[in-house]
């Protein structure tokens, strides 16, 4: 049966932990307690856990300031960025000219639908630090921002389905070049055919495969806001 904390309430399942907490509980209760004078172990015990938690405090902030979370600051990213990146092309003109090569398509191909084309738009960005860029994605906040030659906004779900539904027209005209090389008539030898086509078809599910994409695409190039707004 549990063990429960007589200062605290707390339960333990297990003796261990109930004696490790129960060595820390009671000297805090006695701590609390004017009349009281803690002895060496007690305090020795105190500034031992205490220690721990300042480490591993500090870890945990270490963590968050790598991840680019900010503490104590105010700073708008959005604003910030629709006040100071305004050099950009609309995003739909920088996406048009994204280009699918025979070797793009093998990696449709070899990697599937979701992972392919998520490769095909990182590899139009050679360095997200550079402000002229027009697709962003952050930490501190969740989606995906684009340029529209007006402002900084949150690119809508068809809005990413019609980047997905481009590029993959672009891979259909470059598939054409395989086709021909294939007897897609003969049904003892379009197998292949027909499992790029299902590939390149993202088995039928646009709507599914939307989400999935957007999703990785956010977790592989979202930035620290800090790394923009480092100059404010």
């Amino acid at each position: 049966m549990p063990t429960t904390c007589p200062h605290c309430g707390k339960q333990y399942k297990t003796a261990s932990t109930f004696s490790k907490h129960f060595i820390i509980c009671h000297a805090l209760a006695n701590a609390e307690k004017k009349n009281e004078i803690l002895n060496a172990l007690e305090l020795t015990n105190l500034i031992r856990e205490a220690t721990k938690d300042i480490k591993a405090l500090k870890k945990k902030v270490k963590l968050l300031e790598n991840r680019g979370v900010y503490h104590g600051s105010n700073v708008n990213i959005i604003d910030w960025i629709n006040k100071n990146m305004k050099g950009c092309i609309h995003f739909k003109d920088w996406l048009m000219d994204i280009q699918v090569d025979d070797k793009a398509l093998k990696n449709i191909l070899d990697l599937g639908f979701n992972e392919g084309v998520v490769n095909i738009i990182l590899n139009k960005c050679s360095d997200w630090e550079h402000e002229s860029i027009p697709i962003r994605c952050f930490n501190e906040i969740k989606g995906v921002y684009v340029f529209d030659t007006e402002k900084w906004r949150l690119i809508t779900d068809t809005e990413f389905m019609d980047i997905i539904c481009l590029i993959q027209r672009k891979l259909f005209v470059e598939y054409k070049t395989v086709e021909s090389r294939m007897d897609i008539y003969n049904p003892n030898k379009n197998d292949k055919y027909l499992e790029d086509m299902k590939i390149l078809c993202g088995n039928g599910q646009l709507e599914k495969n939307t989400n999935i994409i957007k999703n990785k695409f956010y977790s592989k190039i979202k930035l620290s806001g800090r790394i923009l707004t480092r100059n404010i």
